[in-house]
């Protein structure tokens, strides 16, 4: 009934160690400098649609939806994997723009990494 051990992947939580505020793998609180966790610079994974043309360096941005859109100017490139997927959704609910640029990519697997960074409009 409960309690034992599992081979299942835990969903990591926030930990907030006493004393000073020190940042804890799947934590959102930022850096000890406080920053804001959205605010930080993030290399997070994501999937390319198929067919469309990606590039390292190409400048994107997230949009929402439970699996947040890369989007490239006008156009849906990927999606954001989990993960990633809940925080980058959370930060856009905080009403943070999340923007940045693809990283790396394989074109084999149609995955890659994005650095983004999010900011709040007049702040």
């Amino acid at each position: 009934m409960g309690g034992g051990s599992t081979d299942r992947d835990e969903t990591k939580r926030r930990v907030r160690l006493s004393g000073r505020d020190a940042v804890v793998e799947g934590s959102q609180e930022g850096p000890d400098d406080g920053t804001p966790f959205c605010a930080v610079p993030q290399s997070i994974d994501f999937e390319a649609m198929p067919g469309v043309p990606i590039s390292v360096g190409l400048h994107i941005r997230l949009l929402p939806q439970h699996l947040p859109h890369v989007v490239a100017g006008d156009e849906t490139i990927g999606n954001v994997l989990e993960p990633h997927a809940t925080a980058m959704r959370n930060c856009i609910e905080e009403e943070y723009m999340m923007v940045g640029s693809i990283q790396s990519f394989d074109s084999i697997a149609g995955r890659g990494v994005l650095k983004v960074k999010g900011s709040k409009s007049g702040g």
